[in-house]
Parts: C-alpha cells; sequence; structure tokens
C-alpha cells in the first residue's frame, strides 16, 4: 500500500523499489506522470498473474486494507467481476489499443451498508516491452461520481423545471381560451395566435388598437376605458365583455390581465387571458328564469286561493263572471280575458264579461258576446283546453282571422289559451280565454292554472244558478201560497156566510142554500185538487189531458162563485 501524497512529493523510492522487482522503467515514469496530474486509483498489471494497485489513503476504495500488490488482479480485486473491468482489460491487453471509457459505473462494497454506486472515467493503456509485445496493461481510473451526480441532479432539475412549464402551459391552456402579451403601452405589437384563433381576426386587423373592434359595440368603451386606467395605475385588470367570435356570435369573456414589473418597479410587459364564460353564465340565466318560474307558479297558487274567495262572494251570475274574468287575467298575467257562459249550446243566449289592462281601454266597453264560431269553439265541443303561440294561432284553421287589427270590433290576439268551463253532469257551460301575456308565450302552468280556475269557476257557476233556481221556486210557491189562500178564504167566507144566515134564522134552508153550500164544498175540492196537482208537478208527474168547455158555463159558475 502506498501513499499517493507522498509518492507524488518523493517519487524516487517508489521508482527504486520498481527497478528492483524488474519493472519497465518508462512504464512506472508513466504511472508516476499520472500520479501527479490527479487522484487516481491506479493499477499496473504485468502479465496476468502480478499486479501493483496504488491508491490515495482513504481515498477511493481500500478494500479492508489489503496488501494488493503482487496478486493476480481478478484475486486481489473480486469485487469487481461482472462489471466490465476485467472484460475491458483482456481486450486491451489481447488487442494492444487503448481504451478510454467515460463515466463508467462501478458498484464497489462498503462494510457498512449495501453497495455504492460510482463513475470513473477510466484509461487502459497497454505496456510493451522491448519487442513491442503487450507485457501488462496501466489503468487509470478518476473519481467522476460528484461530478455525474451534479450533472445528474442539473439535468433532473432541468427536466422538472421543463414539465412544470410544460404543466403549467398546459394548466393555462385548459383552463383558459385565449393568453396574450403586449408591452408597456397596452397594445398589440406582435401576432397574438390565441386571439387571432378565437376572434377570426387577421394578424394586421388585431396590431395596435385594432383588437378593439372584436369587442361588442356596447362594452367597447366601457373596456377600453378600464383597460387605460390599469395601465396607468400599473394595477391588475379584470373585466367582463361580450367578444366576437369568429363564426360571428358574441361569447361572454372574463379578461384578466397583470403587469409584469421589472426590479425598479418599471413595467416590462403585460400578460392576460381571456375564459369563455358564455355556458356559466346562461346556466345563471336559467336557474334565474326556473327560480322566478317557481315564484310566479307560487304567486299564481296563492292568486287562485284568493280568486276562490272572491268568486265565492259574487251574489249574481253577471258579478261572478265579472270576478272570473277579473282574476284569471290577475292570476295568470295576461292584458285581455274574457269569459262566456252558454246555456244548452245556444249562443244566441250566451253571457260574457271582458277584463282588459290599460293597453287595451278603448276595448273596455267591448260587447264580449260571440257568436259560437272560431278559436273558441274548439275549446267547448272538445271539452278540453287548448294553448298556442301567436303563430300556432295564425295558422290554426279555426281562428279565421278573429283578432287581427281592423277585421273586427274584437281586440287583437297575441297568443292565446283557453279552458272549458264545465258542468257536473259532463256538458260544456262556455269557457275562460285570454290573450297576450305580460312576458313570452302562455306557459304549460299557465294552463294548469287556468284550468283549476275553470273548474272552481264551473262549480260557483253551477251552485249560483242552483240557488237562483231555488230563490225562484221558494218565490214561486209563496206566489202560489198566496193565490190559494186567497182562493181558500172565498169558498169559506161564503159557506160561512151561508151557515150563519141559517143559524141566526136570516137565511131559509132552502134548496138554492143547499146548492150554494154544495157549490163552495166544491170549489174547495177542486183546490186541494190543485195543490195536490202542484205537489205533483214539483216531482214532475203532471198529467195532461184535454177537454172541451163550454165558456158560458164557466163564466156563471165564476160569478156564482163571487157571490
Amino acid at each position: 500500500m502506498i501513499d499517493l501524497r507522498a509518492l507524488r512529493e518523493n517519487p524516487e523510492p517508489f521508482r527504486a523499489s520498481q527497478r528492483a522487482r524488474g519493472a519497465d522503467v518508462d512504464l512506472v515514469d508513466r504511472v508516476i506522470a499520472e500520479i501527479g496530474r490527479g487522484d487516481p486509483a491506479v493499477a499496473l498489471i504485468l502479465g496476468d498473474v502480478d499486479g501493483i494497485e496504488l491508491h490515495l489513503t482513504g481515498g477511493v476504495w481500500r478494500p479492508n486494507d489489503r496488501d494488493l500488490v503482487g496478486l493476480a488482479v481478478r484475486e486481489a480485486l473480486p469485487e469487481l467481476a461482472g462489471q466490465g473491468v476485467y472484460e475491458v482489460m483482456d481486450r486491451v491487453f489481447a488487442s494492444g489499443s487503448t481504451y478510454v471509457g467515460r463515466e463508467r459505473l462501478v458498484r464497489l462494497p462498503r462494510e457498512d451498508g449495501p453497495p455504492e454506486e460510482m463513475f470513473f472515467d477510466i484509461a487502459y493503456h497497454p505496456q510493451r516491452d522491448g519487442a513491442e509485445r503487450v507485457e501488462g496493461v496501466a489503468i487509470f481510473a478518476y473519481d467522476v461520481t460528484s461530478l455525474v451526480r451534479s450533472r445528474r441532479t442539473a439535468e433532473a432539475l432541468a427536466r422538472d423545471l421543463g414539465h412544470s412549464e410544460e404543466r403549467f402551459r398546459s394548466l393555462v391552456t385548459a383552463i383558459t381560451d385565449i393568453t396574450w402579451a403586449t408591452p408597456p403601452s397596452g397594445e398589440f405589437v406582435e401576432d397574438q395566435p390565441g386571439w387571432r384563433a378565437f376572434t377570426g381576426q387577421t394578424r394586421e386587423q388585431l396590431l395596435g388598437w385594432g383588437w378593439l373592434e372584436a369587442i361588442h359595440p356596447e362594452d367597447r368603451e366601457r373596456v377600453a376605458r378600464t383597460w387605460g386606467e390599469a395601465l396607468n395605475a400599473r394595477t391588475p385588470f379584470q373585466q367582463e365583455y361580450r367578444l366576437r367570435r369568429q363564426d360571428g356570435t358574441h361569447r361572454h369573456l372574463q379578461a384578466r390581465a397583470v403587469p409584469v414589473l421589472e426590479k425598479d418597479g418599471s413595467v416590462r410587459e403585460w400578460v392576460g387571458a381571456h375564459r369563455d364564460v358564455t355556458r356559466q353564465r346562461q346556466d345563471e340565466a336559467e336557474l334565474e328564469r326556473l327560480f322566478a318560474r317557481e315564484q310566479r307558479h307560487a304567486s299564481q297558487l296563492q292568486g287562485l286561493a284568493s280568486a276562490a274567495l272572491v268568486i265565492s262572494e259574487a251574489d249574481s251570475i253577471e258579478h261572478m263572471l265579472k270576478a272570473i274574468t277579473e282574476q284569471a287575467r290577475e292570476v295568470i298575467g295576461a292584458h285581455q280575458a274574457l269569459t262566456s257562459l252558454v246555456f244548452e249550446g245556444d249562443w244566441a243566449r250566451s253571457r260574457g264579461a271582458v277584463s282588459v289592462s290599460d293597453r287595451y281601454a278603448s276595448w273596455r266597453d267591448w260587447d264580449a258576446r260571440l257568436d259560437g264560431t272560431g278559436i273558441h269553439s274548439w275549446v267547448c265541443r272538445l271539452n278540453l283546453p287548448m294553448r298556442l303561440s301567436q303563430s300556432e294561432l295564425e295558422s290554426h284553421p279555426a281562428w279565421r282571422g278573429f283578432g287581427r287589427p281592423g277585421a273586427s270590433r274584437a281586440p287583437p290576439l297575441r297568443g292565446w289559451i283557453g279552458a272549458p268551463l264545465v258542468g257536473r253532469d259532463g256538458r260544456n257551460m262556455g269557457l275562460i280565454q285570454l290573450t297576450d301575456r305580460h312576458e313570452g308565450d302562455f306557459s304549460a302552468e299557465d294552463e294548469a292554472i287556468l284550468v283549476q280556475l275553470a273548474r272552481m269557476a264551473s262549480v260557483a257557476i253551477e251552485n249560483t244558478r242552483l240557488m237562483a233556481e231555488t230563490q225562484a221556486a221558494n218565490r214561486a210557491k209563496d206566489e202560489f201560497l198566496a193565490v190559494m189562500s186567497h182562493e181558500l178564504r172565498t169558498p169559506l167566507a161564503a159557506t160561512q156566510v151561508t151557515l150563519e144566515g141559517l143559524q141566526d134564522g136570516v137565511v131559509d134552508f132552502t134548496p138554492a142554500t143547499v146548492e150554494i153550500l154544495l157549490r163552495q164544498n166544491q170549489r174547495l175540492a177542486a183546490l186541494a185538487a190543485d195543490i195536490s196537482e202542484v205537489s205533483r208537478a214539483e216531482e214532475g208527474r203532471i198529467p195532461l189531458s184535454l177537454s172541451h168547455q163550454n165558456l158560458e158555463q164557466v163564466v156563471t159558475a165564476s160569478v156564482a162563485a163571487a157571490r
């Protein structure tokens, strides 16, 4: 074992010992020269059995401080077997050609752990004798492990940085639709591929301030103003505006830009990105629409309950029709409403009520009676609701020009919805119809509410009619009873006078007197029969019979009855 530092400082003892062993002087000098250049692990292999292994004390590798000089190389260093070291040595010895390997991996065993991977620049030089025959191989191995590890670390960092940059670019591409950059002035001075691909503007069109032309005219002034304010204040820019896409449609985009500052605080450039938020805004609008629809439906249900109270308080058919029409227009939210009540399908005797908003104030006195033709007749004939948009209404064969301006005295129709009034027996009693909704077309929810209102109105109308008929019947009974009371008093009074006259002796009991009493009794029997007939009439069992009458006898009997 030789200390290379000592050998480097004074090589003569080593040179003398090697000469004494018969080593080649030139080879020994080259070994000493290589050692002087650095700190290699040096092996001088003579023949295939003898060898010299030189290294730094505490240097690259000292296998158990074994004395390796003079041993066969494979016997001295069995740990290197199978790692290419001996294979290259044999090739150099056989071919006589020098071999230089860069950063060769060698796994060196360690007593306190697993083998350590190390890297060496290795040079194999064939050693020749006086006859130019190869008699050995000089091997110089320089430890470059630190360099390799440092370079690999740098390469890994570079790869990670590249991956991070690629990942960042991919992320920006994934979450944005346009990326761009401008100088501190805020105008485009170079091509912007993302902007050009989205807007369809050419390079010439977008340069300078031409990019503003792709912004919706209603948003352009605001964007230019706020962008200028951000440039002057050197503060981040954030705006949402409509940008024309290459297909001509305008999309909602959210724009963000930040200044990139130099160390002195000046702006080096602005970088920005646009993200298409059209779908998000559409979803928000749809949610608002659904929420408004639910609120409107809840309001309609509340209005339906209120309508039931208002309708129930009506004291006549006319008042009820008016209440039904007003409530239908208010609950559904329309400018026109018309209710028609038809008796036995006879439109000539129909009754109606109309309700219009201020938009149609000139039609408030319109005669709402219809003739049973047109689109409303379908609702009455089918006893089913109908709902039509304006285009569907105009194309319907039953429209027949009803409601066209100038076509009749009726107000114009703008969309239409109708629901039938149906009695308990399933027969049609008319309809409720509305037109010109406050906003948009009539919806399925409007139709459902109107159907419910029509059902309530049908019940209320029938109840009112029954009430009116009952009241009329009661009045007829009262009148009948009054007449009957008078009719009963007449024969009773005549009988009472005759009997009192007989009792007082004023009237003689003669055949004439008896005839008067019998006649009055017959009259009472006839009145009783008439009362029985009225009872049968209420039950619907009136018998009809035809007979000839003598008018003279009828008059005579009436005069006699009045005596």
